[in-house]
C-alpha cells in the first residue's frame, strides 16, 4: 500500500452500532485525517481514502455510503459486514466475529442470513429487557433505535441506561448488567463459522477473522488452531492491524499471517461516541503507520 492513502477496513455507522450516519462516514474520515495532522501521526495529507462499511449483520447503510461519495474520485468503498460467530471450548461458549469485505449488498442469499442474525438480536434482546423489566427498569424497545430496520444490540440498551441515569456510563452498564455472566445478560443465536464463511464467500466477499487481540479467553496455540481450521472452510484473511493491539500483538499477527499465507487487513473499529479515541484509520493514534502494511492489492482483486 502507498503511504498516500488513508485506509479503514473496519467501521460502523448508525446502520448497527455507532453514531455516524453512513452518508458521513467520509467526511468524518476526513476530519480523523486531519486530527491525524494535527497530532502528528502523519506528516502528509493523503490523497487517496479506501474505506469498508462493515456494520453488525446489515449491509443497509452501504448505499447511502456510496451516494454520499459519488462525487469523490479520491475514495474508493469496499462494501462490509461484521457477523458474529459461536465459538464453543471446555471453558464455555464465546463470540468470534468474522468480517466479510467486498460483498455484494444485494445478495439474496446473503441478505437471507444477515436476517436471520438480526431477529435473533431481536429475541435476545427482548429477553434482556424482561430481565430488566424484574429488575424495576422498564426500558421500551421502541426507545432503542429510531432508524427501521437498523441493527439493535446491547449497546443501545446500555445507552439508554446512561441517558435514564440507571448507569454512569457504557462500561458501567455492562459491568452491572450487560456482559457475560451479569444480570441481564443473556445468549444470542448464531450460525457456525462454517456456515458465515460460505455465506460471505457465495457474495463473492473475503472473510477476514476480526481482532484476535480480543479473543482473551483463547491462548496462541488455540488462535493458530483455530485460524487454521478457519482457512480449510474458506477464511482468507485475519485483521492483523487494530487499534487495540500492542507492537508485539502486531508482530506476531504479522509472522501468523505470512506463515498462513492469509490476508492482512486492518481497521479502527470505529463506532462514533460509543468508542471514543477510535479514530478512523488511526485508532488511538497508533495505527497510522501499521495502516500502510495492509495488503490492500489482495483485497481489491
Amino acid at each position: 500500500m502507498m503511504k498516500d492513502t488513508f485506509i479503514d477496513l473496519h467501521t460502523h455507522s448508525t446502520a448497527s452500532d455507532g453514531t455516524t450516519p453512513p452518508w458521513r462516514l467520509a467526511e468524518a474520515a476526513d476530519q480523523s485525517i486531519e486530527k491525524a495532522l494535527q497530532e502528528g501521526w502523519i506528516s502528509v495529507k493523503p490523497d487517496r481514502m479506501v474505506l469498508a462499511l462493515t456494520d453488525h449483520d446489515t449491509v443497509q447503510g452501504i448505499p447511502a455510503l456510496m451516494e454520499s461519495v459519488k462525487n469523490r474520485p479520491d475514495v474508493t468503498i469496499i462494501p462490509g459486514v461484521e457477523i458474529s460467530t459461536e465459538y464453543v471450548d471446555s471453558k464455555g461458549s464465546h463470540e468470534i466475529h468474522i468480517l466479510g469485505l467486498g460483498v455484494d449488498p444485494a445478495n439474496e442469499d446473503l441478505l437471507t442470513g444477515l436476517k436471520f442474525y438480526r431477529d435473533g438480536r431481536r429475541r435476545r434482546n427482548l429477553r434482556i429487557l424482561e430481565k430488566f423489566q424484574h429488575l424495576g427498569i422498564h426500558i421500551p424497545e421502541k426507545d432503542l433505535s429510531h432508524k427501521p430496520g437498523a441493527t439493535v444490540g446491547r449497546l443501545h440498551i446500555a445507552r439508554w441506561l446512561v441517558d435514564h441515569g440507571e448507569a454512569e456510563s457504557i462500561k458501567d452498564a455492562f459491568d452491572r448488567y450487560l456482559n457475560p455472566g451479569e444480570i441481564c445478560y443473556c445468549e444470542r443465536e448464531k450460525l457456525s463459522q462454517e456456515e458465515t464463511i460460505a455465506m460471505i464467500l457465495g457474495a463473492g466477499g473475503i472473510p477476514v477473522l476480526a481482532h484476535p487481540v480480543r479473543y482473551n479467553f483463547m491462548s496462541r496455540k488455540e488462535l493458530e488452531t483455530l485460524i487454521q481450521k478457519l482457512k480449510g472452510l474458506g477464511l482468507q484473511g485475519v485483521e492483523t492491524y487494530y487499534t487495540l493491539n500492542k507492537p508485539e500483538q502486531t508482530q506476531y499477527l504479522e509472522e501468523l499471517t505470512e506463515r498462513e499465507n492469509l490476508i492482512r487487513t486492518g481497521g479502527s473499529d470505529y463506532h462514533g461516541s460509543h468508542k471514543p479515541g477510535y479514530h478512523l484509520g488511526f485508532g488511538y493514534g497508533n495505527l497510522g503507520e501499521t495502516m500502510d502494511r495492509i495488503e490492500l492489492e489482495r483485497i481489491m482483486r
